[in-house]
């Protein structure tokens, strides 16, 4: 196991000799296989352990056990205790999102305060075909079918290498003693459904499960890696700085055989999505000058060129506004309330000044700027779209009306004319899980 540990970190160059670690300790089997392998690596290390207080006196009983191991060992010892619950539910989070942005909010600060080279977490191969699943059933590409990575920033995973039966048999031959988490043995999360149920049945399928999945990560990274060079190729033909402004030439755009996929590469970088990047190519061809956003940038479409730049400061000030998903309301230039529920708690509710949307469907985070000429929308109960200026007719708005009009956008997408009509593509459907509602205030 050790020699098989020095050979992964040598590959990966995750370590190097002198320098010094911020391990991250849970108490379970597999940190403190981490913290036993590396110990006996030229490596200073010290012991960080989070104390989310979700399993009452089991998480303090962990905290304890983590604190006694350090202590034994004559290790540096970090600990934080979170309020998680408040935390997610102040945030919209799910609990196990909170916990994951809370521990590593907390091990980047240590490691800028306390000077430590990196933090190891204790991911092992099993976690790594987990989340391979996970993702898959998200829906994803390249890069999120290669799971988790052996380092990423800061953080590094010395373990991943290793299953997770490897480390039990490891533990046991040398009496290494660890923390059970009751949680783990439940139902109650995809990941745990996955481990249970789903890899132990594909295990038994085949005994070449592991050496499959090996070697599949590793030819996802080499596609993975390809098709980068082959962007950034095209990054480099395609793309023109010029002070503020980034010109794509549409002459190369159009040539491509594989426009979609090509022109959301280059975009993704600036937080533009799938959807406007169909948008975009809608109208690769129309002679009118189209606008589209992201969170941080404006594409505008030319008859040469799509040029973009960043949203300056006095847009985000006094021309756009922004929703994120931790919001929970906005005061100004509109009163709105934000709310995020199951699908079963929903009541629909038909009324103009309420947006009951599709939480699954809505790129965050989320942007209120006044209508535009050109802004178009396919209303609630249309097949088609319909321009706005046209719905604004139809609606018979006065001027002042007009001139007051607010939309909310996702990713470049109306999703809705506030205080009119919602989307029909962001609807909420049977198949939708979760819902976004938005609330205007009088």
């Amino acid at each position: 196991m050790l020699a098989n540990l020095q050979k992964y970190i040598f590959d990966h160059q995750l370590l190097v000799e002198g320098q010094k670690i911020l391990l991250t300790v849970s108490g379970g089997i597999d940190s403190m296989v981490m913290a036993h392998l590396l110990a006996q690596l030229p490596v200073s290390f010290a012991v960080a352990h989070c104390n989310f207080g979700l399993r009452g006196t089991e998480s303090d009983a962990d905290e304890i056990f983590v604190r006694d191991y350090a202590q034994q060992n004559q290790l540096p010892f970090f600990v934080k205790r979170f309020d998680t619950k408040c935390f997610a539910t102040e945030n919209n989070f799910s609990i196990q999102l909170a916990a994951r942005d809370l521990r590593y909010v907390w091990f980047e600060e240590l490691i800028a305060k306390e000077g430590f080279d990196a933090y190891a977490t204790a991911h092992n191969f099993d976690d790594q075909t987990e989340t391979f699943f996970i993702n898959l059933l998200r829906g994803t590409g390249i890069a999120g079918l290669q799971g988790i990575k052996p380092y990423n920033g800061n953080c590094i995973r010395p373990l991943l290498f290793a299953t997770r039966a490897q480390i039990v048999d490891y533990a046991f031959r040398n009496n290494i003693a660890y923390r059970d988490d009751s949680s783990n043995q439940k139902d109650d999360y995809l990941r745990n459904r996955l481990r249970h149920h789903v890899l132990p049945a594909l295990r038994e399928s085949s005994d070449r499960f592991e050496s499959g999945f090996k070697s599949t990560f590793g030819i996802l990274k080499q596609t993975h890696d390809f098709i980068d060079d082959e962007i950034n190729r095209r990054r480099s033909l395609m793309m023109k700085k010029e002070g503020d402004y980034t010109l794509i030439r549409l002459s190369y755009l159009r040539q491509e055989a594989h426009q979609h996929f090509v022109l959301f590469e280059l975009l993704k970088p600036f937080g533009f999505n799938h959807s406007t990047i169909n948008d975009i190519l809608k109208n690769i061809d129309s002679t009118e000058s189209r606008h589209f956003l992201s969170a941080s940038h404006r594409l505008t479409l030319d008859r040469e060129h799509l040029v973009m730049m960043p949203l300056t400061n006095q847009e985000d000030s006094s021309d756009f506004f922004y929703i994120k998903k931790e919001d929970v309301q906005m005061r100004y230039p509109l009163k709105l309330r934000y709310s995020v529920i199951p699908r079963q708690e929903l009541r629909l509710k038909k009324s103009a000044d309420i947006a009951q949307l599709d939480y699954h469907k809505l790129q965050f985070q989320l942007t209120l700027r006044k209508w535009q000429s050109g802004d178009y929308f396919y209303p609630l109960g249309m097949r088609g779209r319909k321009k706005l200026s046209d719905f604004i007719t139809d609606q018979k708005m006065t001027a002042i009306e007009k001139q007051n009009l607010w939309v909310i956008l996702s990713g470049g997408h109306i999703v809705w004319v506030v205080g009119h009509r919602i989307d029909e593509r962001y609807k909420v459907s049977s198949a939708t899980q979760k819902v976004f509602v938005v609330e205007l205030e009088s």
